[in-house]
């Protein structure tokens, strides 16, 4: 799994991002590219940030016991 965090994967636009991802695809290996085209956005929403700045608390809505089907690339136990 790669994600990109918001860097483009266009070859046309080339960088480092693109590069990973056209290996990963080359090589044949089974992979997966995970390619926000925003990164990190969701803490500047006004409920998060406000709620950060005021109180220094982010209110990220996380269950007691998380599933991957939350979305999260990652999960601890």
């Amino acid at each position: 799994m790669f994600s990109t965090s918001g860097f483009p994967i266009d070859p046309a636009i080339g960088g480092a991002a693109a590069t990973l991802a056209a290996g990963l695809a080359d090589c044949g290996v089974s992979h997966a590219v995970i390619a926000p085209e925003l990164y990190l956005e969701n803490l500047l929403m006004p409920h998060v940030i406000g709620s950060v700045r005021e109180r220094g608390v982010l209110p990220y809505p996380i269950r007691a016991e998380p599933q991957p089907s939350d979305g999260w690339g990652s999960l601890r136990r």
